[in-house]
């Protein structure tokens, strides 16, 4: 899944949460949070892991164009994924 931006955002902190709000079902158990500043494949970066089904990366102003939440295992169910919270400058 890949949020792309309109143009570069100089983010402080994301924030993804997954499973069903309130609870711990359907989050994702193998995935990683990555960040690109252009937006072009090849060029994302992996920001943070993920722990109990949530990714936070501080990025400190960095500029950013696209967020891509990358799953790296398999999942036996299906998967909610929350809003992305994104701080900027």
């Amino acid at each position: 899944m890949t949020w792309v931006f309109e143009k570069p955002l100089k983010v402080e902190r994301f924030e993804l949460r997954t499973g069903m709000p309130g609870g711990i079902r359907d989050q994702i158990l193998d995935g990683v949070l990555e960040v690109s500043e252009d937006g072009k494949p090849g060029t994302f970066r992996k920001v943070s892991g993920f722990a109990y089904g949530t990714a936070k990366a501080d990025l400190g102003g960095r500029p950013v164009r696209a967020v891509r939440l990358r799953a790296t295992g398999t999942s036996p169910g299906w998967v909610v994924v929350q809003d992305l919270i994104v701080e900027t400058r």
